[in-house]
């Protein structure tokens, strides 16, 4: 088994990479995830923690002293001009380090997967919101997430925005679903997917 650690921007990132759906798909694909999933400390969380190449280098150090092959790191693009820009501020020229850019924010990759959305809020999901289709379009995903909700739901938001995710993971949440809508999660997944082949 090959095996990956994960330096995430947020907490959201974090739930779906600890996830045992997660975990499943990639124990099928012959990888190993590593529990310590970083930065642990919620407070070094963000988009700086991969800006900083001494503070980087320490934590894929302590993932690599973990028994990691190669290590993940997963940033949002927000407002970043482009993926190539974004990328270009996760400051490690290590090969095993793979950089993965969520566009727009993670909240895409729950839009993606139409099936988890259809079960969520309703059949008639994409009639009301057909952008839902193409979610990499929706520039701030997160929001739309609310509007949806207040809209299918009676006027109930989401709520607390992490235990939301959660109650999305929990009740099936896939990227393999959210790969066939979204270019950035069928990225990652290949990027998973060919690890054994780089071993």
């Amino acid at each position: 088994m090959v095996k990956v650690g994960f330096i995430v921007e947020g907490d959201t990132e974090k739930q779906i990479v600890s996830s045992e759906s997660f975990k499943t798909f990639c124990r099928s694909k012959g990888i190993e995830v590593l529990s310590g999933v970083l930065p642990a400390n919620k407070k070094e969380r963000g988009k700086d923690v991969f800006k900083n190449e001494e503070k980087l280098a320490s934590f894929t150090a302590l993932l690599y002293d973990m028994g990691a092959d190669f290590v993940f790191c997963m940033r949002d693009l927000e407002d970043s001009p482009c993926i190539t820009s974004a990328k270009d501020e996760i400051k490690s020229t290590d090969e095993k380090v793979k950089k993965v850019i969520v566009v727009k924010q993670i909240e895409t990759w729950f839009l993606a997967d139409v099936s988890l959305m259809k079960k969520y809020f309703g059949d008639n999901l994409l009639t009301i919101f057909p952008e839902v289709a193409v979610p990499e379009i929706i520039s701030k995903p997160e929001e739309k997430l609310k509007e949806i909700s207040v809209a299918t739901r009676n006027g109930r938001g989401i709520g607390d925005k992490l235990l939301f995710a959660k109650r999305l993971i929990m009740n099936g949440f896939s990227i393999e679903h959210s790969a066939q809508n979204c270019p950035s999660a069928a990225y990652f997944l290949n990027k998973l997917s060919v690890l054994n082949t780089q071993n």
